[in-house]
């Protein structure tokens, strides 16, 4: 994030000196169009939030940084992270209502990040080693966001001008994750599971602010530079659980099949995982709140969010249209 800051500055402070200088002249000398219409790019950063907590908290419990330190032999792979940055595209309308008053709606998006990653580990016990492998594959979109925004313009020469920009935006997002559990058992026998969580925010408003540079091409053309910050944490996720599970015998022969499916919020929760004796964070869709307590100590309970904070640095150009 800082070299971000520290390339959008640099650019800011070149375009001043090297060829607008600060030569200062009022509103009223330079009047424009009301309307404008401006299409841009995006690099965005998301901090993303529970989802990646608890990818994080799993990956680093006690147990496999234990294997990883003292029997590496019986750890292979980790899971990573979803990607916190993309790229979009966006576009917006503008009117000017006074000299530097400028209001606007914009659409910008879709993004999407998305990560697949596995880990395979084994636990020894008197009968041998039990081995599981899990695969998780996660997506996490940033669908197509509505911004209405106000920017207010100061004027440093007839060729460019700076404008703080603040509002209020619509950042709808979605959440899935599809998780693949293969376990080895001592006497030969295993097992194959398959669960799926798909879930989307429940309440995507959000705000932003930020700058905005805009240097004259022509009369009804400006190329445009920014760098904006977004809050849009507010809000949790709700959707659908379903998962599979089959156990077959050492011959390969299936003694056991289940399925099941509901609906509900997702928690996040702490809880210890009594096969191999660690302790970490938890999602899971239920339809009441988890009772904290019980058998695997589960404490630390809260709605999971899907954070979609973060910064956005934009480059595009402005027609001035009418």
């Amino acid at each position: 994030m800082g070299r971000f800051r520290l390339i959008f500055w640099a650019v800011l402070v070149a375009e001043f000196f090297t060829f607008f200088g600060f030569t200062y002249i009022s509103a009223q000398e330079y009047s424009r169009p009301r309307f404008s219409l401006s299409v841009f790019g995006e690099i965005s950063s998301f901090t993303i939030g529970d989802p990646n907590n608890a990818i994080d908290s799993y990956n680093h419990n006690s147990y496999f940084e234990y294997l990883r330190t003292n029997h590496p032999e019986y750890i292979s792979g980790g899971l990573e992270t979803i990607p916190s940055s993309t790229k979009t595209l966006g576009i917006e309308f503008g009117y000017r209502l006074a000299n530097r008053l400028t209001c606007a709606v914009a659409l910008v998006g879709p993004a999407r990040l998305s990560n697949d990653s596995s880990i395979t580990y084994s636990v020894v016990g008197g009968a041998g080693a039990q081995t599981t492998s899990l695969f998780e594959r996660h997506i996490v979109k940033a669908n197509l966001s509505m911004l209405l925004s106000v920017s207010y313009s100061v004027i440093i020469s007839r060729l460019v001008n700076i404008s703080a920009v603040a509002g209020a935006g619509y950042y709808p997002g979605q959440y899935k994750l599809t998780r693949e559990i293969d376990v080895q058992y001592p006497l030969g026998s295993y097992s194959h599971g398959v669960g799926i969580l798909d879930l989307s925010r429940s309440f995507p408003i959000g705000y932003h602010g930020g700058l905005d540079l805009s240097a004259n091409l022509t009369r009804s053309l400006a190329l445009i530079a920014g760098l904006k910050w977004r809050v849009a944490k507010t809000g949790h996720l709700r959707g659908v659980a379903q998962g599979t599970s089959n156990s077959y015998d050492s011959e390969g022969n299936l003694t056991y099949a289940t399925s099941h499916q509901w609906s509900g919020i997702l928690y996040s929760y702490s809880a210890d995982d009594l096969l191999i004796g660690s302790r970490y964070t938890m999602l899971a869709v239920r339809e009441t709140r988890p009772i904290e307590g019980g058998i695997n100590s589960i404490s630390d309970i809260k709605k999971a969010n899907l954070d979609l904070s973060g910064y956005s640095i934009i480059v595009g150009l402005r027609i001035r249209l009418f």
